[in-house]
């Protein structure tokens, strides 16, 4: 799997994760005003159960997701191990899977920053076959 495929994947996990904050928010609010005994009735109760369904749909999507990434993930890490040898290999592991910041990264092989970038360059190259 392409680097910019598990970027993806992280930005629609977030988007999802925001969604379903949202979607539990409207739910919450549509529980309470229930309660508080402001309107009443079928409305506000389909309104209720609706969002108790897309929060479940939601939560599905999530978990699945959640299991692609980590597939792609290992996928990635593997493509890594196969088509980038040395330090190179190990900046684009530490970056790509573990998240690492350069500086964290830097301070692990005890390297500067910039070499750090250098050697995330070199990696990304040859990940490519540049």
């Amino acid at each position: 799997m392409e680097l910019t495929a598990v970027i993806e994947l992280e930005e629609e996990i977030s988007t999802t994760q925001a969604e379903l904050e949202n979607l539990r928010s409207k739910a919450q609010a549509a529980g309470v005003a229930k309660i508080d005994g402001q309107p009443h009735g079928q409305a506000t109760t389909s309104r209720v159960e609706a969002l108790a369904v897309k929060i479940v749909d939601t939560e599905r999507k999530l978990d699945n997701l959640r299991e692609e990434y980590k597939t792609s993930l290992r996928n990635l890490s593997r493509a890594i191990n196969q088509r980038v040898k040395g330090r190179a290999g190990t900046v684009l592991d530490f970056y790509y899977i573990m998240r690492l910041p350069f500086a964290e990264i830097a301070s692990l092989l005890g390297l500067s920053v910039p070499r750090i970038s250098q050697l995330h360059q070199q990696g990304r190259k040859a990940f490519y076959g540049q």
